[in-house]
């Protein structure tokens, strides 16, 4: 029979009540913790017993402190010295336990004084400011890139993007609503009748796992459509993600370990650190995937993935001077090809007039099923000094949209080359 176990659950600091609850389930079954961490907690086996936990943060830590502290070494005598016996600690946790149903909690242990260090930690004034703005840019990040659904679905980056925008809208959206939720109605529970609410253990648990199986879903679907067309796109985009991850984590573990103590100090050093050693490790890392990547023949031009693809490209016509430069946009997805035509013409009155020229003899040289339009964009000069700065010829049907870029201007006769080459 095993002796030891790992439990791969973890609580919020607002979640001490289901904590406790859980870990009085688990001594029922002869199982006892003897380390909390971020991946959960080290159990070990025992004989079964019931026991009363309590599972208390001390006052003046935070996440990134530790637990091993003066103040936390004297709130754990005084817990002691009121007769509750001292399991373990972990993270932000303090946790104590008893078998005598009537032992009290001392005036630190109380509700109101946890609620009140609770609060500071998951609900201060940094988190009602920051969450609200994490949701508001999520949804105009969501919006911009839904702008230009060609350039976003066809670009595995910015496809990655969109899906991390949306799971930061959802998931700072839905931690705010929780713990608005939990703070109005433990106010509630202190004011009434001094205590927080009881907690429903097997509710929390059945949505801790919906939101880990959401994010894991959504992550790894996100990963997979965004990058399954650019393997170099995939090792480049995990490995920063990883090396931002270790950083962070290894800079908190130096930080409890060396720490002055002070808080304010303490989180200014754990910040710039971050920031240096990732401005050393990511140019690094990107060197070394661009070297064994080179095997991946990757148009630099040329970007897609399962839903779009998109290049770019110059070309030459007769009697011309400067190249044209096309760009292609392509996709089985109708609504993505409707939406990007909205872009275009392209918004560059501010530098030039535009006017529509007629494309009657365009058209006469178009396949069937193909529709465009022709723009001229011309200097603003007096009179009729005024020049041709840039034809912009438009293509679409209901898979393609291409773009033609004469520069200093064409003809019919260039207009049908450019589109005999690519249509």
């Amino acid at each position: 029979m095993r002796q030891k176990r790992h439990i791969w659950k973890t609580f919020s600091a607002w979640e001490s009540d289901a904590f406790r609850q859980y870990l009085e389930a688990l001594s029922l079954d002869g199982w006892y913790p003897e380390s909390v961490g971020n991946m959960g907690m080290d159990c070990c086996r025992g004989e079964p017993e019931k026991r009363r936990y309590a599972v208390m943060i001390a006052p003046g830590i935070s996440s990134l402190t530790g637990t091993d502290s003066w103040t936390v070494d004297r709130f754990r005598e005084q817990c002691e010295e009121a007769g509750w016996k001292f399991q373990c600690s972990g993270n932000l946790w303090q946790i104590f336990y008893t078998t005598d149903d009537s032992l009290e909690l001392t005036e630190e242990m109380s509700d109101a004084a946890q609620f009140k260090i609770q609060k500071t930690l998951v609900f201060n004034w940094s988190v009602m400011l920051l969450y609200p703005l994490i949701g508001v840019l999520g949804c105009w990040l969501v919006y911009e890139y839904f702008k230009n659904p060609g350039a976003t679905f066809s670009d595995p980056g910015k496809l990655f993007s969109l899906a991390i925008s949306v799971v930061l809208l959802i998931s700072y959206t839905w931690a705010y609503i929780q713990l608005a939720h939990w703070k109005r109605q433990s106010e509630q529970g202190l004011k009434k009748s001094g205590k927080l609410p009881v907690m429903d253990l097997e509710k929390v648990l059945v949505r801790k796992r919906y939101e880990r199986i959401f994010l894991i879903i959504t992550l790894s679907a996100a990963i997979a459509v965004s990058f399954s067309t650019s393997v170099k796109s995939l090792l480049a985009t995990v490995s920063f993600a990883l090396i931002i991850v270790g950083i962070a984590l290894f800079m908190r573990k130096m930080i409890q370990e060396y720490g002055s103590g002070d808080l304010r100090e303490d989180w200014t050093s754990y910040l710039v650190g971050i920031a240096v050693l990732a401005t050393i490790l990511i140019p690094i890392c990107g060197g070394l995937i661009g070297q064994s990547g080179s095997w991946e023949n990757e148009n630099a031009r040329r970007k897609s993935t399962v839903f779009a693809s998109r290049w770019k490209d110059d070309f030459y016509v007769s009697n011309a001077e400067t190249p044209v430069g096309i760009t292609v946009y392509e996709s089985k997805i109708p609504w993505i090809i409707q939406k990007t035509e909205r872009q275009y013409p392209k918004d560059m009155e501010e530098l030039w007039d535009r006017r529509e020229v007629d494309p009657s003899e365009m058209m006469k040289t178009l396949p069937d099923g193909v529709s465009g339009s022709w723009y001229r964009y011309t200097t603003r000069e007096d009179g009729d000094g005024a020049q041709t700065a840039i034809d912009e010829v438009i293509l679409r049907d209901k898979t393609r949209l291409v773009i033609f870029d004469f520069g200093g201007g064409t003809d019919e006769k260039g207009v049908e080359e450019a589109i005999a080459k690519f249509l």
